[in-house]
């Protein structure tokens, strides 16, 4: 895999294995670059503290090294996740203006 432009993520989830990703057992964080098109997405605006650069700086990291390290990632076109101990990391893109 190559690595992932974070100019493109939206935002990133970490949560539990085998749980829905509603966010009931793991969070979602925003790019403040993406937050209007984020709270489009959502339906409803984020608050405040759903937007962080750095998480999504982190998370996406977790992801580059868990391929690195052999780790096979599903990759769709609107998202990358990867499977690490107990828990999942997911980056979602910018969805496509067409």
């Amino acid at each position: 895999m190559k690595t992932i432009d974070l100019n493109k993520v939206m935002q990133v989830y970490s949560g539990k294995i085998g749980e829905c990703c509603c966010g009931c057992s793991g969070t979602y964080k925003v790019a403040s670059a993406f937050r209007k098109e984020a709270d489009k997405n959502r339906g409803c605006p984020h608050d405040d503290e759903d937007i962080s650069d750095k998480s999504v700086r982190t998370i996406v990291g977790k992801i580059e090294r868990a391929t690195i390290n052999g780790v096979s990632p599903m990759i769709e076109y609107d998202f990358v996740s990867v499977d690490v101990g107990n828990r999942i990391y997911t980056a979602y893109f910018v969805p496509d203006k067409a």
